[in-house]
């Protein structure tokens, strides 16, 4: 897991996505991007929402679970693009560019603090066996809405770090043993704890032929 604890996500409306590629099942309540005692982040489901889902769990509003944006069961051993998007009054959870939203009543959702207790790349820390299995990629953190279009027309170019709007982006490419680099000036850098780093092709388009996926630039990633 990496720990970014701090990191400063603490208004309306914001965006997280993130690349990844799940080895096999994985156990109830497992942890994307999660903060403690919060409560909030993505994490796969409770085992009675049905299990291998993805869930959107926000401090206020709506259902409390995130019930109503709910993902399909995600495919292990292939790359998924998730994004999570809260406004005041909307709750969507992507996947693979499908959008699962919650609409409730203007107001209804206030800001979540992910810059106080714990917040976790790959773990949920309420449970040691919340530990996410397989990799992850590319994992940005904005403080605006995204809207689907935006999202797809972005989710394969590498940023640089001084995007409007860009609040933390951990891309990997600096293969710390111990330091997830965050590459906007804000400087929040996660401590790794276990795992390792893979030489991988970045997250593919499936569209693209084999020949230019073959052709495609190495990118180092995050292995939990």
């Amino acid at each position: 897991n990496v720990d970014i604890s701090g990191v400063g996500l603490n208004s309306l409306p914001y965006t997280i996505e993130m690349w990844i590629n799940p080895d096999g099942s994985q156990a109830n309540n497992t942890g994307l991007f999660y903060n403690r005692p919060g409560n909030i982040g993505v994490q796969y489901t409770s085992g009675w929402q049905g299990s291998g889902k993805l869930r959107f769990m926000t401090s206020t509003g709506g259902d409390t679970y995130g019930g109503n944006s709910l993902t399909p069961v995600v495919n292990p051993g292939q790359w998924h693009h998730v994004a999570a998007v809260l406004t005041d009054s909307t709750r969507t959870l992507y996947l693979d560019g499908q959008p699962y939203t919650e609409k409730v009543t203007a107001g209804t959702f206030t800001a979540d603090d992910y810059s106080s207790g714990t917040t976790y790349l790959g773990w949920d820390s309420d449970a040691n066996g919340r530990a996410f299995k397989g990799m992850i990629e590319g994992v940005r953190v904005w403080d605006m809405y995204k809207d689907s279009a935006t999202l797809a027309d972005n989710k394969y170019t590498v940023l640089d770090g001084d995007e409007d709007g860009l609040v933390a982006c951990w891309n990997f490419n600096l293969t710390s043993p111990t330091v997830a680099v965050d590459l906007t000036s804000n400087g929040y850098h996660g401590a790794i704890t276990g795992g390792e780093y893979a030489i991988t092709f970045y997250p593919a388009d499936a569209s693209l032929s084999s020949l230019e996926v073959t052709i495609g630039a190495l990118d180092p990633l995050f292995h939990s």
